[in-house]
C-alpha cells in the first residue's frame, strides 16, 4: 500500500533513520492540508531498538503544523517516546483496532513542538 501511494500519489513522506550505515528505522507521515500532519507508521528494526532510532524520527517530523497520530491503548513504550516528544492525549477511539480489539489513544503534538 505505502510503495503504491508512495510511487503514484506522492502522498506520503518517509523519514529513514540510520544506525552505522544500516537501516534502522522509518516514519511514515502525511500532511494534512496546511494545518496538520499525521504520523501514520513509526518501525524500528527489533535489533536497532533502544539506541535512539525512534526518539529521532519522531524528533525529526515537520515542527510546524500540529501532528497527530494514533497508537494502541497497550503500547506503553510508544505512549511514553511520543509524551517525551511533546505529544498530548487528544482523545481515545473505542475498538479502532483489530487483532485484537483495542482502543486507540489519539495524541496530538501543537505546531512548534519539540525538535
Amino acid at each position: 500500500m505505502y510503495r503504491l501511494s508512495l510511487e503514484e500519489r506522492n502522498e506520503f513522506r518517509c523519514l529513514i533513520a540510520e544506525i552505522n550505515a544500516v537501516v534502522a528505522g522509518f516514519l511514515l507521515w502525511r500532511p494534512l492540508g496546511t494545518e496538520e500532519i499525521e504520523a501514520l507508521n513509526l518501525a524500528v528494526a527489533p535489533s536497532q531498538r533502544r539506541r535512539g532510532a525512534a526518539s529521532a524520527l519522531v524528533q525529526a517530523l515537520p515542527s510546524e503544523p500540529a501532528c497527530f497520530l494514533e497508537v494502541r491503548a497497550s503500547n506503553v513504550r510508544a505512549l511514553a517516546l511520543y509524551r517525551r516528544t511533546g505529544f498530548v492525549e487528544a482523545g481515545r477511539r473505542p475498538a479502532y483496532y483489530t487483532a485484537p480489539v483495542e482502543d486507540a489513544i489519539v495524541m496530538r503534538r501543537p505546531g512548534g513542538g519539540p525538535r
